[in-house]
């Protein structure tokens, strides 16, 4: 994708925001390289579209409790999480939680989640609560480095 392609769709109304510089888990960084990649990027996107950023989506979901500050700091309004669920303004505060829906997602299941049905997106928690236990075994670095192993991402 280009920034052109970026404009247009931004111009039609889409919505542009940030996913830091280069895509690298935050939580694992020192607080001068969370603000670089939180600063560059917002700015970079400003510019080049000449649109408002105010949000921030986490690269592989690697929240930590020092990020919302430094984001807050730079000019961020939320947080996009891979937090798993349904969003509730008294309970979240800026950190936005989400539901993946992809092409397998039946149409039954996807009906339970417009009803904010639990037990649609149970599945959806286990699996990121063990990812979350194996990232803090074996660290975000390492876990980055399996997942692309296994997805074949270079």
């Amino acid at each position: 994708m280009t920034w052109d392609h970026l404009k247009e769709m931004a111009v039609n109304g889409m919505s542009i925001q940030s996913h830091t510089v280069n895509h690298r888990p935050l939580g694992g960084m020192e607080e001068k390289e969370i603000l670089f990649q939180l600063s560059e990027s917002k700015n970079t996107i400003e510019e080049r579209l000449g649109t408002k950023v105010n949000h921030l989506s986490l690269p592989h979901g690697s929240k930590n409790v020092r990020i919302w500050p430094l984001a807050k700091r730079v000019g961020y309004k939320s947080i996009c999480t891979s937090d798993v669920g349904f969003q509730t303004w008294e309970s979240n505060g800026p950190w936005l939680k989400r539901i993946s829906i992809g092409d397998r997602i039946s149409e039954k299941k996807f009906k339970l989640i417009i009803q904010r049905k639990n037990r649609a997106i149970l599945g959806m928690r286990i699996t990121k609560s063990l990812k979350n236990i194996l990232r803090g075994t074996i660290g975000v670095n390492t876990y980055r480095k399996l997942y692309q192993w296994i997805y074949g991402i270079r």
